[in-house]
């Protein structure tokens, strides 16, 4: 069992309480949003805040989530009935013709960066041409800036019944978590520059539109557009 499947029924408050802000995220996103998004994705989509986050700002859209946890899944079918729900990965994204899409969370940080680019491309595939990318990350520069010389820093957190704790180095943020004193998994997230996305983006066909990096936080948000991908250049 995956820790998200452990924790999916209080995830809410044990883990994203107070951590980021869906509906905040969304008010940054909407000016970007220049017609009104017919098809909205979802990925990685967990509980479903951003899900519902986007469906509020654009009620008539049609809502996909994807999400690899089974638990999650269940949740997420039982709290958005109207929407399509799938048991998919980042990797295994199988989206078409979408408006928008959204990560959240800094779930892009799982992907590990050498399988990162055929994301982006798997994920511009499937986006109409001018749809809106939204995504958090974690970068280098952040855990650099927040490391300052050291080599790394450790915290221990407590979340209610779970303990997570974590480990940051400039490459890798590694997370221990631990339900009742009992040891469920470790994983980590990577770490890649500002730089190395807006050149994996371009790679993918998506014109950087913001990136912005959350006061308070270690993220950073980028916004993209997908770029006209069926243009002859001869």
């Amino acid at each position: 069992m995956s820790i998200f499947d452990a924790i999916a029924n209080y995830y809410d408050d044990s883990v994203l309480d107070g951590r980021f802000n869906h509906n905040d995220a969304v008010k940054r996103l909407a000016p970007f949003i220049k017609n009104y998004p017919a098809f909205i994705a979802d990925l990685a989509s967990g509980t479903g805040g951003m899900a519902d986050a986007v469906h509020r700002k654009w009620p008539s859209a049609k809502v996909v989530c994807e999400e690899p946890s089974i638990a999650m899944i269940k949740l997420l079918r039982e709290k958005f009935p109207d929407f399509s729900i799938r048991n998919k990965t980042l990797q295994e994204t199988q989206i078409t013709s979408q408006d928008l899409v959204t990560i959240a969370f800094n779930s892009i940080n799982y992907i590990e960066p050498d399988i990162l680019s055929l994301v982006f491309k798997r994920i511009s595939s499937g986006m109409n041409n001018g749809g809106v990318l939204y995504f958090d990350a974690i970068t280098k520069e952040s855990a650099l800036s927040l490391l300052d010389g050291k080599p790394f820093l450790e915290k221990i957190s407590k979340r209610g019944n779970l303990t997570v704790c974590s480990r940051l180095t400039p490459e890798v943020l590694f997370h221990r978590f631990s339900l009742d004193n009992k040891v469920l998994e470790d994983h980590s997230q990577y770490l890649v520059s500002k730089q190395e996305y807006l050149k994996l983006l371009s790679v993918a066909k998506f014109e950087v539109l913001h990136v912005q990096t959350l006061l308070g936080t270690l993220r950073t948000e980028f916004i993209c557009r997908s770029a006209d991908k069926y243009v002859n250049k001869t």
